[in-house]
C-alpha cells in the first residue's frame, strides 16, 4: 500500500515507526477498533501505546481522558458480560481485564460466535506477578524455509477450554505463576471479601496445595504472629 492511503499529517506523526513496520501496516492500524474492559495497571499502559502508535478508535468501559486527539476514543458504560454479540462485531481486538472469570468467558465466546475474527485478549496483574492470555481464532502466518515460503496456521483455543485443561495433564515445567493465578482467580470467583470466615479457610486450603504443608505452616505461623503483633500494638 502507498503513502497516499495515509495523510500528510499522520505520515509526518507516525514517520518512526512507519520505519519499523512499514506503511501496509500502519495503514492497517489507523483502520482498526480496539475495545478495551478494565483500565489498571498494564492496561492503562496498553491504552497509552496503541493510542500514541496511532490506532483507529479505543473504546474504553471505563472513564479515562483522551491521550491523543486524532484518534476517537468514546466510553461505554455498563457490565460488559450484559452486552450482546452484536455489540462485539464492531472491534477488531478486545482487551480485558479486571473482571471476573465468567465475564472473561463470555466476551470471548461471543467473539468466537462472530462471523468476522474478532482478536481477544485478557490480562491481570496481582501485585508484581502478571499473566495474559491470546485468543486469535485461526491465525494463518508465512514462514521462509530455504526458498520456499510456507502457509502456516495457528488455531488458539478458548478461553474457557485453556483453562480446563486438568493440572496434571499441563507441562511440568510451567511457571507456577500459572497455578497461583488460577488459585486466586478462583477464590475472588467465589467470595468477595478476603477476611470472611469461610474466605480464610478456603484460602489456607489453596495456599497448601500450593506451597506445601511445611511451607504452609510456617507462612501461616509468621502471619499469625504479624497480626498478633498489631492487635498489641493497637
Amino acid at each position: 500500500m502507498g503513502n497516499e492511503e495515509l495523510t500528510e499529517q499522520e505520515t509526518a506523526l507516525y514517520d518512526r515507526q512507519i520505519r519499523v513496520w512499514g506503511v501496509d501496516a500502519q495503514r492497517r492500524l489507523s483502520k482498526s477498533h480496539i475495545l478495551v474492559s478494565g483500565l489498571r495497571g498494564t492496561v492503562v499502559e496498553f491504552c497509552k501505546n496503541i493510542v500514541l502508535a496511532g490506532v483507529g478508535s479505543l473504546t474504553l468501559n471505563d472513564d479515562r481522558p483522551e491521550f491523543n486527539p486524532m484518534v476517537r476514543v468514546s466510553v461505554q458504560k455498563g457490565d460488559l458480560s450484559s452486552f450482546g454479540i452484536n455489540f462485539f462485531d464492531q472491534f477488531d481486538v478486545v482487551v480485558v481485564s479486571c473482571c471476573t472469570l465468567s465475564t472473561k468467558k463470555s466476551v470471548n465466546e461471543k467473539c468466537h460466535k462472530l462471523s468476522k475474527r474478532v482478536a481477544y485478549y485478557t490480562v491481570d496483574c496481582r501485585d508484581s506477578c502478571g499473566e495474559i492470555f491470546v485468543d486469535l481464532q485461526n491465525y494463518t502466518y508465512s514462514k521462509k524455509k530455504l526458498q520456499e515460503t510456507i502457509e502456516c496456521l495457528l488455531q488458539y483455543p478458548t478461553f474457557e477450554d485453556a483453562i480446563a485443561i486438568p493440572w496434571r495433564s499441563l507441562p511440568k515445567r510451567l511457571s507456577k505463576l500459572y497455578f497461583a493465578m488460577r488459585g486466586t482467580t478462583s477464590y475472588s470467583a467465589v467470595l468477595s471479601s478476603l477476611f470472611s470466615e469461610w474466605g480464610l479457610v478456603l484460602l489456607r486450603g489453596s495456599w497448601k496445595v500450593l506451597l506445601g504443608r511445611d511451607k504452609h505452616n510456617a507462612f501461616h505461623n509468621s502471619r499469625h504472629q504479624k497480626y498478633k503483633n498489631l492487635l498489641i500494638c493497637a
